[in-house]
């Protein structure tokens, strides 16, 4: 069990394309399209407001790294907020609810920003996208 959790996380630190032989990392796409089945059938939402996308692989793989950026990124938020809330709790602060609704905002703010961030129309989700070499690159002297 330790091996393959081992494994995973280093799946999850490899990025979207692994080399030797270069293919798509099966982490991020296996994410990718659950992500999408639960976005689509579970949930119902519209392919126009879902962050995730029905085809290409590589497509779907560059969306679960977002994704997962985005999650990494929220929290790191939630933990900081959480800790100054701690303190602020513990230091009997007077204004502690107004400092917890500011930080509310704050996170649900970010959360949106980052949700249109990964929901914007790129020319990724154009039917006719090209995707450039995706091949690891090599240092060369």
């Amino acid at each position: 069990m330790f091996n393959n959790t081992l494994a995973t996380l280093r799946l999850l630190h490899a990025g979207q394309v692994l080399s030797d032989p270069p293919r798509l990392n099966p982490l991020y796409l296996s994410l990718g399209t659950n992500a999408y089945r639960i976005q689509s059938q579970t949930l119902g939402i519209p392919d126009h407001f879902g962050m995730f996308s029905a085809s290409p692989p590589r497509l779907q793989a560059y969306e679960a790294g977002k994704f997962l950026l985005m999650g990494f990124v929220l929290l790191i938020l939630l933990f900081w907020a959480s800790f100054t809330l701690a303190v602020c709790w513990a230091a009997r602060i007077k204004n502690f609810w107004w400092i917890a609704l500011l930080f509310s905002a704050l996170i649900v703010g970010t959360a949106a920003c980052l949700w249109a961030a990964c929901c914007q129309r790129t020319g990724r989700r154009a039917p006719g996208y090209v995707w450039k070499d995706w091949k690891v690159e090599r240092w060369t002297d």
